[in-house]
Parts: C-alpha cells; sequence; structure tokens
C-alpha cells in the first residue's frame, strides 16, 4: 500500500512497498532506502546523503536539498532521465539509460533505478 513520511530527521530510513506510492517530504537520512515493486516514488524538499531508490514499475521525482551534498546515479530500463536547472545530467537522455547528477559537492552516492518509468531530480522543491 501507499507509505508517507514526513518531516523525518533519522540516520537512515528503509520503507518499502509491494504495490503502492511512496513518499517522502523533508527526509533528512545519512541512508536510505526505499523500494516499491509498483508504484511512484516522489522525494519532496530532502536531504538525503546517500542510499538506494528503487522501482520496479513508476516514475521517479527527486526534490534534494543542496545540502544533500550527493552523486545521484541514474538508470531508467524505459523512461527519461531529466536533471531540472540548475543541475545538469551528465550521460544518460530521453529514453533509458544511465545518467549521473551531482547535487551540491556529489560527496555521497545515491543509486536511483526504475525499470519502466522516468527519473526526474530537482534542487529544493517537489
Amino acid at each position: 500500500g501507499r507509505i508517507e513520511l514526513h518531516d523525518v530527521d533519522a540516520p537512515s530510513v528503509d520503507v518499502g512497498s509491494d504495490n503502492g506510492r511512496v513518499l517522502l517530504d523533508r527526509v533528512t537520512a545519512d541512508r536510505v532506502s526505499v523500494t516499491t515493486g509498483d508504484g511512484r516514488i516522489d522525494v519532496a524538499r530532502s536531504l538525503l546523503r546517500g542510499g538506494k531508490v528503487q522501482t520496479e514499475s513508476g516514475r521517479i521525482r527527486l526534490g534534494l536539498d543542496p545540502a544533500s551534498d550527493v552523486t545521484v546515479n541514474a538508470h531508467a530500463s524505459s523512461g527519461r532521465i531529466v536533471a531540472e536547472p540548475p543541475l545538469t545530467t551528465t550521460g544518460g537522455g530521453d529514453d533509458g539509460g544511465a545518467a549521473t547528477i551531482r547535487v551540491g559537492g556529489g560527496g555521497g552516492r545515491l543509486d536511483v533505478g526504475s525499470d519502466d518509468g522516468s527519473i526526474t531530480v530537482l534542487q529544493g522543491g517537489a
């Protein structure tokens, strides 16, 4: 089912759903593990320093605080990988593939993947 986390500050966050949307809003964590088999993942106004975000079927939208200081390693088997300005994408593109997006200094590593859906990364908002 659907999972929502709001205003959480923890060393690590581990959430998963077989079927349903996952929403993280104003979450601060050094490590995250967010997975869903069938559903979209939305991260808004969050400070994440590393971990993984994965869905088998659904889009992923990451709104990361610039202080996240993380490199997003995105992989979309079928779907676009987009970095909203001022962020930029290295590699990847319109239909599948892999791309790297640096947020802040890019010190941590956040692996993000969707087997069937697009991935959008933006700085700050939802």
